[in-house]
């Protein structure tokens, strides 16, 4: 199996990191989250995967659907689904999820 990618893209610019091993996809989870922190539109790409990932603030009260953690950062909501996740569930290690192994030049946000 060849590297996984992801792509972070924000306004402003993109950066796509290695997301192969756990310790990479923690490493991308941080760096997502950080990006959610200081950016108000940011998306992640893994495969064909996509997530549009937006700030949420600690009154918010709301929980991942996954994995039941209360969200204090971050959310990512997928494009096919309603569904929203917390950073490290939408990176959980499952790569069957993500058939293409390479991330889109078109993952830009406006």
């Amino acid at each position: 199996m060849g590297p996984q990618f992801a792509a972070v893209a924000f306004t402003g610019g993109s950066v796509v990191l290695e997301a192969q091993t756990p310790y990479e996809r923690e490493l991308l989870a941080d760096y997502v989250r950080d990006c959610a922190r200081a950016k108000e539109h940011v998306r992640l790409r893994v495969g064909r995967q996509t997530w549009r990932v937006e700030r949420v603030s600690r009154d918010q009260g709301q929980v991942c659907s996954h994995c039941h953690r209360p969200l204090h950062v971050a959310r990512c909501r997928g494009a096919q689904r309603r569904v929203v996740e917390c950073v490290a569930c939408a990176l959980r290690d499952d790569l069957t999820r993500f058939s293409d192994r390479s991330p889109s030049s078109s993952g830009g946000v406006r």
